[in-house]
């Protein structure tokens, strides 16, 4: 029996040293690799239930629309609407406002921003319990096509996104009483036009825009480095250019000068210096125009409606320039044949006649054909600007 009990005896004390010499870290590594209980939805982390967040919007104030900066002003109320787990059979006044799940939204196309205040209350919208309000003024930068200045129309965009919470676990919505909305996609965002009165405030004045419309869109967005979707909710303000101030300030004096181009083609041919006197002294007033109006046109690497009927009118000038031109080589020549009868025969003596007609109708053809080119590439300027 005394060889069993020493061997029982050494077992014993193998197993104890191998105790000992275990690793605490290695314990301490193994519990917190464990797998934690997962957390209830009145955490900040989402349920696995996709979220569908209603929005709405209220515009008290748009100003600053700067043309050269391509910005905007935006004073805005924003409420966001959903069911929230928590708050099932229970009020707002029974769980902690820290518990509760949050959007995390942010606004992509804000320069800057500032959150006036951000609360939760009680939501008497169908299918949600609790609201979560904002009061948001921000500085927004816009994507404006001046290409038809002073008759352009341009969209104030305001844009929602999260920056939590990608399409797996969250939809905007436009908040109506349709209960059957279609869900955006990639290719097919979802674009309703919405009440003006609904959601502008009728304070909202714009001393040189008209505001005309709102629409409301929902849309999907991929990035292109990890090809993940998140959604989108957007607001924009259709507003068009007040251009009646440029029509008197900028092309009524234009036009009037190009039309008291054609009184250089009253004065006769013969007069080839004063004519051109007259020619340049009127497109030295159109380049002094164009230079005090330039102020009043935005500043974009392209040609605006304004440019194109400041280059017309440079144009129609350069094109009265070589009708002058022309019509004193035309009056010269005339003179040059004008020799004695006793030097030329009865075939030459016809010559200058004939000068002399092709002279009267040249003269008669510009003064037909200038008013009507001028009439014309004003209409063709002015379709463009207004279609």
């Amino acid at each position: 029996m005394k060889p069993a009990l020493r061997t029982l005896v050494a077992c014993a004390a193998w197993l104890l040293s191998g105790c000992a010499a275990l690793d605490p870290h290695a314990v301490v590594t193994r519990r917190i690799a464990a797998p934690a209980s997962p957390l209830p939805p009145t955490e900040t982390q989402p349920s696995s239930q996709i979220r569908r967040v209603k929005v709405n919007f209220f515009v008290i104030s748009v100003q600053d629309i700067d043309s050269d900066t391509n910005t905007y002003r935006i004073d805005m109320y924003l409420d966001l609407y959903w069911d929230e787990p928590a708050l099932h059979g229970r009020s707002l006044a029974d769980v902690e406002e820290s518990t509760l799940w949050n959007p995390q939204i942010y606004l992509p196309n804000a320069r800057s921003s500032e959150t006036l205040f951000v609360f939760y209350s009680d939501s008497l919208e169908p299918n949600t319990n609790l609201r979560m309000s904002y009061r948001i003024v921000g500085t927004y930068d816009g994507n404006f096509d001046m290409h038809k200045f002073p008759f352009d129309s341009q969209e104030l965009v305001v844009a929602i996104e999260s920056k939590e919470y990608d399409n797996t676990t969250l939809v905007f919505e436009y908040l109506t009483s349709d209960t059957a909305q279609p869900d955006a996609r990639l290719d097919s965002p979802v674009v309703r036009t919405v009440p003006l009165g609904v959601h502008v405030a009728s304070a909202v004045q714009l001393s040189e825009w008209k505001l005309t419309g709102v629409q409301s869109t929902q849309s999907l967005k991929m990035l292109e480095y990890d090809k993940s979707i998140w959604p989108s909710f957007q607001f924009s303000l259709a507003v068009e250019r007040n251009s009646e101030a440029y029509l008197w300030k900028v092309f009524a004096l234009t036009a009037l000068l190009m039309a008291l181009g054609w009184s250089v083609l009253w004065i006769p041919p013969q007069e080839t210096r004063f004519r051109l006197l007259v020619l340049f002294s009127l497109l030295l007033a159109i380049v002094v125009h164009d230079l005090a109006t330039t102020a009043l046109r935005p500043r974009v690497p392209y040609m605006t409606f304004a440019d194109l009927y400041f280059l017309a009118a440079y144009a129609l000038y350069g094109v009265l320039t070589l009708f002058l031109w022309v019509s004193y080589f035309v009056d010269t020549l005339q003179h040059r044949t004008a020799l004695p009868s006793a030097q030329i025969g009865s075939l030459s003596r016809q010559a200058p006649s004939n000068l002399a007609r092709l002279s009267a109708r040249f003269q008669l053809a510009g003064r037909i054909g200038f008013p009507l080119l001028r009439g014309i590439v004003n209409l063709l300027l002015f379709w463009y600007g207004l279609s």
